[in-house]
Parts: C-alpha cells; structure tokens; sequence
C-alpha cells in the first residue's frame, strides 16, 4: 500500500504530523509556499523573458495583430458543448 509517508525521514514525519494539525486554508497555503522555486533555483533570464512577452504581447494589440474577443465571446466558447460531445 502507497503511503506519503514512504522514505520520509524522521524530522520530515515529525514536521508533516505538525502541519497535519494546521487548518486546511493554512495547510494550502504551506503547501504553495513549498512549491515556489528558491530564489537561486529560477533559471537565469526568467523575469526578463516575461518582461519581453508582456511587451511583445502589448505591441501585437497596439499594432493589430492580436486576435481579440470581447467576454461574450469568451462566455459563449466556454460554455460551447466540447467539439466531441
């Protein structure tokens, strides 16, 4: 049987069995902050590739390029049944 717990060390156990006693809303929250990257662990360049595409992204609506819909669009593909059902 698969357990959560397998090849955990004792201090990881014992912390686990502490967050375990944490409400849920705070358990998410721990769980999330676990998640995100250290900062040494981004990879070089990250934050200036997102400035790129944000200002790549700007220019192709100022220009034209861009498809854009308005929200009744976006509602009315959303709702949409899938194209196999």
């Amino acid at each position: 049987m698969w357990s959560y717990k397998r090849d955990m060390t004792e201090a990881a156990e014992k912390l686990l069995s502490e967050l375990m006693k944490l409400p849920r809303e705070e358990r998410e929250i721990l769980a999330l902050k676990a998640l995100e990257p250290a900062g040494d662990e981004v990879e070089a360049g990250y934050e200036e590739a997102w400035q790129d595409e944000i200002a790549r992204r700007r220019e192709s609506v100022k220009n034209g390029e861009a498809k854009l819909y308005t929200w009744e669009e976006v509602e009315a593909a959303m709702l949409a049944p899938a194209p196999n059902e």
